[in-house]
């Protein structure tokens, strides 16, 4: 049962190995299953593709034959000084394409809704990703 739960909400096999081997109380693992579907719901929209682009270019050295042969040997040092000085910036500036791309589907999606509404003689519509916020997690009570 749990695993189909965890299957539809697009959770991975692991995802509540968190609340360990003991027993739990319903709340903790409702709080878990929550959390970790929020998770699993951002990796999915995120554009993972860029972010691991970034952090590929950001690694100094290595080959294609060995990619990450050069952070075997960096000092933590090296590491976080690439980190702050190239990985992040480029993390950071893919996130802000996100954000303008995601601000201007909210605006096309207004607009829609607006122009749907002026069709229907004024009748009020929720745009889609507005009725969808107010989705929540149904889960079966354990008896």
């Amino acid at each position: 049962m749990i695993e189909r739960l965890m299957m539809e909400y697009g959770l991975s096999p692991t995802a509540l190995s968190k609340l360990g081997a003991g027993r739990v109380s319903f709340e903790e693992f409702c709080d878990t299953f929550r959390r970790e579907w929020e998770t699993a719901s951002k990796v999915q929209a995120l554009p993972g593709d860029e972010l691991l682009h970034c952090i590929a270019q950001g690694l100094p050295g290595g080959s294609p034959e060995l990619p990450l042969g050069a952070l075997e040997g960096m000092s933590r040092e090296k590491l976080q000084e690439a980190c702050a000085k190239v990985i992040l910036p480029a993390i950071e500036e893919v996130l802000l394409k996100q954000q303008a791309e995601l601000i201007e589907q909210k605006r096309r999606m207004e607009s829609s809704t607006v122009a749907s509404d002026d069709a229907e003689n004024g009748k009020a519509r929720a745009p889609l990703f507005q009725r969808c916020n107010t989705m929540t997690l149904k889960l079966p009570r354990v008896a």
